[in-house]
């Protein structure tokens, strides 16, 4: 995959829960993937899209975020954008990927656990 390519799958990552658009978030995670940074791993595009759905619906109700920078080197993009009801707190995901799908996502800052 390009950078190009990797850069909007992991953009996508963020875009794809807040239009509450499920279908589209499984498909960017591989089986194997992991997000870290939670306060325990998370393990699958069906436990992301869980994690997501607590997110929108029992957290924050009502967030929003909005993409400031995606940098991509190699089979690594880092994602920054401004999370919250009123973005109110900054938040980096970085995604590392393989053959298109996020295969690891490590989350820094942002929302508190």
């Amino acid at each position: 995959m390009s950078l190009e390519q990797n850069a909007q799958i992991a953009r996508e990552s963020i875009e794809a829960p807040l239009r509450e658009d499920w279908e589209r978030l499984r498909e960017l995670y591989a089986e194997d993937a992991v997000m870290t940074g939670t306060p325990e791993p998370v393990h699958g595009p069906d436990a992301l899209v869980k994690l997501w759905q607590g997110c929108l619906y029992e957290e924050v109700i009502g967030m929003k975020a909005e993409i400031k920078t995606v940098i991509a080197q190699g089979d690594m993009v880092a994602v920054e954008f401004l999370v919250g009801k009123n973005l109110e707190h900054a938040e980096v995901h970085v995604c590392q990927l393989r053959d298109g799908k996020i295969i690891a996502n490590r989350i820094y800052g942002g929302m508190t656990w």
